[in-house]
């Protein structure tokens, strides 16, 4: 029976001597390892610039490099380069106070090309209207009241952002109303639209469209909106076709043609009386002639010139 041997034991490894380095101890190797530390250093001499002269001055200046520990300061023009040189050694105390022994011995100021910043100015927010805060105010009602002021922040906030884009050339969606950069429906209603629900919602309107105005809550509002942009579409399609094969068939009455313009005419009512229970919200039962006036032209005037011809 052959005798088990026992694993071999790792030893551990013995602890640095010192502990830990700072991280900037490791940073300096690095930098010194890969050649870096002079282009490092030099760097961050040439940004102490923008600190020690101000926000206004280093608009008009620029520190682009260290050359024999010389900081070479560009500015605009003779005049500029001559101010500077008389007050060098104001700049030189400075930056000796903010970089120590790191800092240049001299300063030297030449003309040259020089990019010049432009001017950090916040835009103004953009003023809501009344109506917009009227709306805002709708929507905090019964908001709690330690909540209110951060609520009104926000809301305000998402107004403007919203009125940001719309000057920018958003549009509404057509169906939830979200800015959108196409004049069509966004994408989240364009998913909801292909949905197997909203198809059968869309049929139901188009046969009774009185199920709009009665109680789902067992629907999601966005799919009822969505099937009834679906239906006004297609009944929209429909009011312009029938209106179009009236306009032929009465065109075509000397001739033998297939369709009456008076059946047509009939199935037309129908169809917009659909289209108008649908797109105002009301009763079928409750339509009447003054509400013809929302159709589309088209439709409109083909109705009115087959009354007239009865």
């Amino acid at each position: 029976m052959t005798q088990r041997t026992s694993p071999r034991t790792v030893p551990l490894k013995k602890p640095r001597k010192g502990g830990r380095k700072p991280v900037s101890d490791l940073l300096e190797r690095v930098l010194k390892k890969n050649n870096l530390s002079k282009g490092f250093s030099n760097a961050w001499v040439l940004k102490a610039w923008d600190d020690v002269v101000g926000k206004q001055l280093a608009r008009t200046t620029r520190a682009v490099q260290i050359r024999d520990g010389v900081m070479i300061v560009r500015v605009q023009d003779n005049t500029a380069a001559n101010f500077f040189t008389m007050q060098r050694h104001i700049y030189l105390e400075r930056l000796v106070a903010a970089l120590g022994d790191k800092a240049p011995r001299d300063l030297k100021f030449e003309q040259g090309a020089l990019e010049v910043m432009a001017r950090e100015v916040k835009p103004k927010p953009l003023q809501l209207t009344k109506s917009e805060h009227a709306h805002i105010e709708t929507l905090l009602e019964g908001a709690p009241a330690e909540l209110l002021p951060a609520a009104r922040r926000a809301a305000e906030s998402l107004a403007r952002a919203r009125l940001a884009r719309a000057r920018q050339g958003f549009v509404p969606c057509p169906i939830c109303g979200e800015l959108t950069s196409e004049p069509r429906p966004c994408q989240h209603c364009r998913v909801t639209l292909e949905q197997p629900l909203t198809k059968h919602w869309q049929s139901k309107l188009i046969r009774n469209p009185d199920h709009l105005l009665q109680d789902e809550p067992d629907t999601p509002h966005e799919v009822l909106t969505c099937a009834k942009y679906r239906a006004v579409e297609y009944l929209s399609a429909q009011l312009e076709t029938l209106s179009l094969r009236i306009v032929q068939a009465v065109k075509a009455k000397r001739r033998k043609s297939d369709d009456d313009p008076k059946e047509l005419a009939v199935y037309l009512e129908q169809v917009a009386q659909t289209w108008l229970a649908i797109t105002l919200g009301v009763p079928v039962g409750e339509i009447t002639q003054r509400d013809h006036r929302h159709l589309p032209p088209t439709v409109r005037g083909v109705l009115e010139t087959q009354r007239t011809a009865e």
